[in-house]
């Protein structure tokens, strides 16, 4: 059994997977993600919060609403990113960690993604695809419920098309104290736990856990 493999036999996956209506289709999206310990309680609440970018290859393993309204949360494959944070969980011995993102929006590639954004708000005149958008707060407010003391952990990277979303989430965090690992250029940028070479991963990780210990 490889590091990997090893890895998430020790972790479950979990996330809301929802659509929302387009004039080209469904966007597809998920608005929350947990993984779990196989020894963690069923209604345990997380040792931490992580905020990322969008999800990525993250898909259901089980059929679920694709009205919100009615959706629930179902096991998930995890991704190479969720495998950062298992690491993270592994290290300091976490046993739930609630994975939210910038944007609900489900993409892979990150210059579809962006482009997704633009054609969503483009049709939707809104940023409802964002969990920190306005309209959902109260939504916000029932997600970020953690254990006292519980890290909130920002690193949803640093392309500038991701400003104005970042902007949102940090005003819908305003009160809240959260970290991350900054990237060179600061301000709104904490880089993203998969950069994309193992140097530069085993780099995040371990920046990681110097700032939460």
């Amino acid at each position: 059994m490889n590091e990997t493999s090893a890895l998430r036999s020790q972790y479950s996956v979990a996330g809301l997977f929802y659509e929302i209506p387009g004039s080209r289709g469904p966007y597809a999206c998920r608005s929350v993600l947990e993984i779990s310990s196989n020894s963690v309680e069923k209604d345990a609440p997380p040792d931490a919060i992580f905020v990322m970018m969008n999800p990525g290859n993250s898909v259901p393993l089980a059929k679920t609403s694709t009205d919100k309204r009615f959706a629930e949360i179902v096991p998930a494959k995890p991704d190479t990113t969720q495998d950062q944070v298992m690491r993270v969980m592994q290290k300091l011995s976490w046993h739930r960690v609630r994975i939210l993102n910038l944007s609900d929006l489900r993409n892979s590639k990150s210059k579809e993604f962006y482009r997704q954004v633009d054609n969503f708000n483009a049709e939707h005149d809104n940023h409802i695809h964002s969990i920190f958008s306005s309209q959902r707060a109260d939504e916000l407010r029932r997600a970020l419920a953690r254990s006292s003391g519980a890290p909130i952990v920002v690193a949803w990277g640093c392309h500038y098309k991701l400003k104005r979303l970042a902007s949102f989430a940090i005003g819908a965090l305003a009160g809240q104290r959260f970290v991350g690992v900054p990237a060179s250029r600061g301000e709104w940028r904490y880089l993203h736990p998969l950069p994309p070479n193992a140097k530069r991963q085993r780099e995040w990780l371990e920046s990681a856990l110097r700032t939460l210990t």
